[in-house]
């Protein structure tokens, strides 16, 4: 492993410590993230300084953990409209009619 990498993922685990003690988890979790093909990609976009590339590498990394280990929760089924009972509301005297 290149030092940024290490760097990065020391991050990760400061960030998010209930992370690591996920186990076996945490470790596939990693499978899915080309590590050194981001740090190359970083290097050849000329956008990062050499110092910076192990922080912005441990954003993109915690972000895709996030996806695997704290997946959001189901969305809540949509509430259903409100039916009047009584009918279509009747207008106030004064009020102009639309």
């Amino acid at each position: 492993m290149v030092e940024p990498v290490i760097i990065a993922i020391a991050s990760v685990m400061s960030w998010r410590p209930q992370w690591p003690e996920c186990g076996l988890a945490w470790i596939e979790a990693f499978d899915s993230i080309p590590l050194l093909v981001i740090v190359e990609v970083m290097r050849d976009l000329d956008l990062f300084k050499e110092q910076s590339i192990a922080r912005y590498l441990s954003m993109i990394i915690h972000n895709n953990l996030m996806k695997v280990l704290d997946p959001p929760p189901d969305p809540k089924p949509a509430r259903k409209a409100y039916v009047y009972k009584c009918g279509p509301r009747k207008p106030k005297v004064g009020q102009a009619l639309a």
